[in-house]
C-alpha cells in the first residue's frame, strides 16, 4: 500500500506540474500571436510564426514531456494496484489452505 500512496503522491505532484507548464506555454502563444496580429499579420501567418520559433518548441517539448511524465506515473499507479490485488489474493489462498 505504502508505494501506491507514493506513486499517487507522484501523480498529484506531476500533475501540478502540467498546470503550470501548460498554463505558460498557452500564455505564451496568446501573447506572441496577439502581438504579431497586432503588428498586422494575419492569424493564420501569426500563428505559423509562433510555432516556427525556437522557443515555443522548447516549450511545446517541455509541456509533452510533462505530460508523458504524467501518464509514467499513472501506469505505476496501475502497476501498484494490480500489486496489492495479487498480494491481496495470494493471502487469502494462504488462508484458505490453512
Amino acid at each position: 500500500m505504502e508505494g501506491l500512496e507514493g506513486a499517487f503522491r507522484a501523480w498529484i505532484e506531476a500533475s501540478e506540474e502540467v498546470i503550470e507548464i501548460e498554463t505558460n506555454y498557452k500564455a505564451f502563444c496568446s501573447a506572441t500571436k496577439k502581438a504579431l496580429m497586432d503588428a498586422g499579420a494575419t492569424a493564420t501567418k501569426a500563428e505559423a510564426h509562433v510555432q516556427a520559433d525556437v522557443e515555443w518548441a522548447d516549450k511545446y517539448r517541455e509541456l509533452q514531456l510533462a505530460r508523458l511524465k504524467v501518464q509514467k506515473t499513472l501506469k505505476l499507479i496501475e502497476i501498484k494496484r494490480m500489486e496489492f490485488e495479487a498480494e491481496r489474493t495470494n493471502q487469502a489462498n494462504l488462508r484458505q489452505i490453512q
